[in-house]
């Protein structure tokens, strides 16, 4: 008899995408809520639903009973919703995992939080894996079909005058990831914007929101070193190796192209030797010549690439994925 899996808050390609996994076929039955579009071919999978206005926490215990869940993954930790389910399975003895995004078929898996809180699986085990003899990515991300300028034709384009140029990373203004700061007297995402820009008056910060999120929220016009751009990423790591943002996935695609970033939050490269921590104002000072001077440890860089793509982001096709359910912690990262 299968064990019963709840998959709460993932897309539903991503769900349709575990489902085909043989590995989880073959041992749970999948039961989804929330966050997914009830389709009529995927019925069989999406057989559960909660109401908004009732309590969640009581409604998932509920279903938990009813569908005899046994395992348990829960995205977007720090979300209201999401809280609520990962109590409700703790409360009734479900085996639970945290999950979030990352890059096309993949997605993070963590024990204990996830990259954007003060407590995850990278900050205890990044440092003790065994660097694999893998070939290392050299991107996170499947070929985008856009256009790349070189360094030249930005110049040009966005009539940058000032040779201290650094690229600002913007976010979604609501992101779960904003919440957490490295330094504690920051209260806001806008905090971190306005610190950033108002300390270095000197440089110039080429801005790229986040496509999801509308320009006007990031209150940038009161700055006059902030020139809002629109370009690919692949167009800002070719031309430009300084980089700053809160916690964006974007700061581990650029360690794989060894392009230098200042984080203000928790990132999947937490590690002060992968990247320079804004966590008080001096550090915020002068960040031009900061991240000028900072150097990336090739060695580290190379064990916590391997860790995040082979131990910690999971093709949802893998059998790996079964193994993080099944395994414990310490069996998971202790198997080769």
């Amino acid at each position: 008899m299968k064990s019963k899996l709840l998959i709460s808050r993932i897309r539903d390609w991503r769900c349709e995408l575990i489902q085909k996994n043989k590995n989880i076929a073959k041992n749970f039955d999948l039961i989804v809520i929330g966050h997914s579009k009830i389709e009529p071919q995927y019925e069989k999978m999406f057989n559960a639903r909660y109401v908004h206005t009732r309590p969640v926490k009581e409604q998932i215990i509920r279903i938990i009973k009813k569908h005899k869940i046994t395992h348990a993954i829960v995205a977007q930790k720090l979300h209201e919703i999401a809280d609520a389910t990962y109590e409700a399975c703790i409360e009734c003895g479900v085996k639970t995992i945290w999950t979030e995004a990352f890059f096309d078929n993949k997605l993070i898996f963590d024990y204990n939080g996830l990259q954007y809180t003060p407590n995850n699986d990278i900050l205890k085990h990044a440092n003790f894996h065994v660097l694999k003899k893998i070939a290392l990515p050299k991107t996170t991300r499947q070929p985008q079909a856009q256009i790349i300028l070189n360094k030249e034709q930005m110049t040009q384009k966005y009539r940058i005058k000032n040779d201290k140029v650094i690229v600002f990373m913007g976010q979604v203004m609501h992101d779960m990831s904003l919440k957490y700061h490295l330094d504690k007297k920051e209260a806001t995402y806008d905090d971190f914007i306005r610190k950033v820009l108002q300390l270095n008056s000197e440089t110039t910060f080429l801005f790229k929101p986040h496509p999801q999120e509308k320009i006007e929220k990031y209150n940038l016009r009161q700055y006059k070193n902030a020139i809002i751009i629109n370009e690919s990423i692949e167009t800002l790591f070719s031309c430009y190796d300084k980089f700053v943002t809160f916690s964006s996935t974007t700061a581990f695609e650029g360690l794989i192209k060894n392009r230098k970033f200042a984080i203000g939050g928790y990132t999947l490269c937490p590690n002060v030797k992968l990247c320079y921590h804004l966590d008080g104002k001096d550090k915020i000072r002068n960040l031009y010549e900061n991240l000028e001077s900072f150097e990336i440890d090739p060695d580290i860089a190379r064990k916590h690439i391997s860790f995040i793509t082979t131990k910690y982001a999971i093709d949802l096709r893998s059998k790996q994925l079964l193994n993080k359910l099944l395994l414990t912690e310490k069996e998971y990262y202790e198997s080769k």
